[in-house]
């Protein structure tokens, strides 16, 4: 026999390997997730990324550069919203339809998650067949399956990039590498592209505490001054993605500073971690998809005992990770809350800090692979062991009888899918550290596959729509708007989109991206704060402060068409359904008086007690001309082309006004008159305001143009060219820093 035939080439086996992954990965998408209650029908899919991914595609198709969304919300920017991840790169496969984009995205990150999680456990020191099981254990877990299933797809894609980002905070260890920096900041920036702020602010947390936790300890001076250096190395490439991702980074920015979001204490505590919700971890529970960190029995037992071996750097290093990402994850239930909400970064504006607990399954499964891998000891591994599964069990047993706990199940249902796996797993687990280790590892594979695989079912047909919110995802209401928006309202190009308002319960918010047409109402992670402030105080509704992503429902509770501003063409009836407005007001009008007030809440406050706009615009700022406090009635004027980012209007007027459009003011739009450019100016607390000299035959140009998004655009290409020369040499930015 030759050389060749006893020794198999590892190349060729890991290009087996690849293939499996790959085509593994591409059959699980399909066959789970494309099957009953599929991706297409699930929740935030439906709400939120469906639109937004038909607006990028007909953006993209049309040559548009998709700045401003008119559609929803009275008008917001779309590029300035990381959860709309413009700027990474696999977003733009929706030039092949949102659909496919959907499917090819999921594919890409599954294959992204597993393998990064089999070089994280392998390179954590984990034998392959652990490593393979944590692995997959990863993309069948509660954060994965949970978020997939209830449509949090972006949010997916940036959870695929822990693993590889947990890699590289463990190399931050060696000696100064340039090239090893770059690597990291490039992934910190395709994270933070994914659209998902708050995983790449955990992300980040999470591998601060993974380096803590792995250098400090034993404490002394010389762990110290290794792992202050190593965080110095994580604080450079952070920095560096930062300015990577300037491009949406400062918009965003910008857009936080006129969005709604409060800075208090009750919205950052909002969303922490019942109690009880750590039991997801064993199983059978389905909490809200916030809270779900399911591993299993099989894997659970194993990986809490793992936590315990702190003689191990790894093990210690993830046992701090976990410890730390239960007290943040728990809120004000905890003294910790004060200190990191005056502290910590990006705290006071997160909400859901429960997502932090996503770390927790995370150290489970690679310090289960570490223990399914390694048991110098077995007496002190089976005592481990033994005291691991009792604190599990009492913790089940604790949790459950807690009066509060809002997820309790029937005593069947707790016996059967409780008892049963930790009872198996029980007996099978302890026999890895016995001669029949190679049999306790395949049932134990075995025993968990079963498992994670039922419950990831499970969990699918649990979160779905008409489960979580017992709504229908094809939504028939749009079929019947579609047809009413057609018959009325046929589509005209470059015209204005015809303005409605639909109980979103009948038609999503967001659909307007879909259908064409606008709405006051929006589904988003940030709602611009002076239309959802005139929508509620106008009408005597109280705004929600902490469910602020939509317009509160007691909206819907009111007229068909309660605001006398919006220029809104159809409203719905409780008993005639669909109906047409009689009496619109106008999309664009000239105002010929106006009056100054000091601030825009004086403003708001005047609208609120029943102020004409039409008699006399308000104003927080002065024209460069000055307006009479009484004067004519404001004159309608027809809009001539109406496009997302830019408004074309001919005027003849013989004396000065101000040009008002019943479209969201916001800081980037401008306008320009006869070759003269003026800014916009916030008119009526939230509408757009153009100053106008008199002149006959006027071409005025309305145009958004994103303030901060040349400044940032330059820092983002100076940040990635600055990745080549350091990715192009291996050796030559090798520095020891002793």
């Amino acid at each position: 026999m030759s050389d060749s035939d006893s020794n198999p080439d590892p190349s060729k086996h890991g290009r087996t390997e690849w293939l499996f992954v790959i085509g593994g990965s591409l059959l699980f998408t399909l066959g789970f997730y494309l099957t009953e209650s599929s991706l297409w029908d699930s929740m935030d899919y439906v709400f939120f990324y469906h639109p937004n991914f038909q607006f990028l595609h007909d953006s993209i198709w049309s040559g548009t550069l998709p700045l401003w969304n008119p559609h929803v919300g009275l008008g917001r920017p779309f590029l300035a919203d990381t959860q709309n991840a413009v700027f990474y790169p696999p977003m733009w496969l929706v030039v092949l339809g949102p659909h496919v984009a959907l499917i090819l995205l999921a594919w890409m990150h599954h294959v992204l998650a597993f393998v990064g999680m089999r070089r994280l456990t392998e390179s954590a020191g984990a034998e392959k067949l652990p490593s393979i099981l944590a692995s997959i254990a990863f993309i069948f877990s509660g954060p994965f399956v949970s978020r997939w299933s209830s449509g949090q797809i972006m949010y997916c894609c940036a959870l695929a990039y822990m693993p590889w980002l947990f890699i590289l905070a463990r190399h931050c260890f060696e000696d100064f590498s340039w090239r090893r920096i770059a690597i990291t900041a490039g992934a910190l920036a395709l994270q933070f592209f994914c659209g998902h702020p708050q995983i790449f602010w955990v992300t980040g947390i999470g591998m601060g505490l993974y380096i803590l936790g792995y250098g400090l300890f034993p404490f002394g001076r010389e762990s110290v001054v290794h792992t202050l250096k190593s965080l110095g190395q994580l604080a450079l490439a952070s920095m560096w993605s930062l300015a990577i991702t300037a491009c949406v980074l400062l918009p965003f920015i910008q857009l936080i500073d006129q969005g709604n979001r409060p800075d208090s204490e009750s919205f950052a505590t909002f969303g922490k971690m019942p109690h009880g919700a750590f039991l997801s971890l064993f199983g059978t529970l389905k909490p809200l998809w916030e809270y779900n960190i399911f591993t299993g029995w099989w894997l659970a037992i194993p990986g809490l005992a793992g936590l315990t071996m702190v003689k191990n750097r790894e093990c210690r290093a993830w046992l701090f990770v976990a410890v730390v990402s239960i007290f943040v994850a728990l809120g004000d239930d905890t003294p910790m809350f004060t200190l990191n909400y005056h502290l910590l970064p990006g705290f006071s504006k997160m909400r859901f800090v429960a997502r932090i607990a996503i770390l927790i399954p995370i150290a489970v499964l690679i310090a289960g692979s570490i223990w399914l891998s390694r048991q110098e000891n077995k007496r002190a591994s089976l005592l481990r062991l033994i005291a691991m599964a009792g604190v599990s069990l009492g913790a089940v047993k604790w949790l459950y009888e807690k009066p509060a706990n809002p997820w309790q199940l029937p005593i069947e249902i707790n016996l059967l899918a409780f008892g049963l796996p930790a009872l198996l797993a029980s007996i099978a687990v302890p026999l890895c550290i016995s001669e029949k280790r190679k049999i306790a590892l395949c049932v134990i594979v075995i025993g968990s596959l079963i498992e994670i695989s039922s419950e990831a079912w499970s969990s699918k047909q649990i979160y779905t729509m008409e489960n979580v919110s017992g709504l229908n995802p094809a939504y028939p209401g749009q079929v019947l708007l579609a047809r009413h928006l057609e018959h009325h309202f046929p589509r005209k190009e470059n015209q204005p989109p015809p303005r409605v308002l639909i109980n979103s319960k009948a038609v999503p918010e967001n659909f307007g991206m879909v259908h064409g047409y606008s709405t006051p109402d929006a589904y988003t992670s940030l709602f611009l704060d002076r239309p959802w402030n005139y929508l509620h105080d106008t009408l005597g509704i109280t705004s929600p402060s902490l469910a602020n992503t939509y317009l509160s429902f007691d909206v819907y509770k009111t007229t068909p068409f309660p605001w006398p501003t919006i220029a809104q063409d159809v409203g719905f009836h409780r008993e005639h359904g669909l109906i047409n407005n009689p009496s619109p007001t106008p999309r664009a009008y000239l105002s010929f008086a106006a009056h100054s007030l000091p601030a825009p809440t004086n403003v708001l406050a005047t609208l609120v007690n029943g102020h004409d706009v039409y008699r006399h615009s308000l104003l927080e700022t002065p024209l460069p001309f000055t307006l009479p406090s009484h004067g004519p009635l404001a004159r309608s004027i027809a809009i001539k082309e109406f496009r997302n980012n830019e408004i074309t209007i001919h005027l003849d007027n013989d004396k000065d006004a101000l040009l008002v459009l019943a479209e969201v003011w916001y800081p980037g739009w401008k306008a320009e008159v006869d070759g003269v450019i003026v800014d916009a100016v916030p008119v009526n607390y939230w509408m757009r305001g153009i100053p106008i000299k008199a002149g006959s035959d006027q071409k005025v140009r309305i145009y958004y143009r994103e303030e901060s998004l040349p400044m940032g655009s330059i820092i983002s290409l100076l940040g990635i060219a600055s990745l080549f020369p350091a990715l192009r040499n291996r050796r030559n930015a090798e520095v020891n820093t002793n």
